[in-house]
């Protein structure tokens, strides 16, 4: 199951409406990032090419 399947099963589970899934699709994101960047305190852990968000690779 892919982060994107995963989401819309979350979205159906506690019946989140279309309008706001965009944004906590993008809001996801950025804390998958956060992560990931921040695991960079350990040597080796970050591979930038699974970063989502621009603002995340600059």
């Amino acid at each position: 199951m892919n982060d994107e399947s995963q989401l819309q099963s979350l979205f159906d589970k506690y019946n989140i409406p279309a309008s706001e899934r965009e944004s906590l699709t993008k809001i996801c994101n950025i804390l998958k990032d956060a992560d990931a960047i921040d695991r960079t305190r350990f040597p080796g852990n970050l591979d930038e090419k699974y970063l989502r968000t621009e603002a995340a690779t600059i």
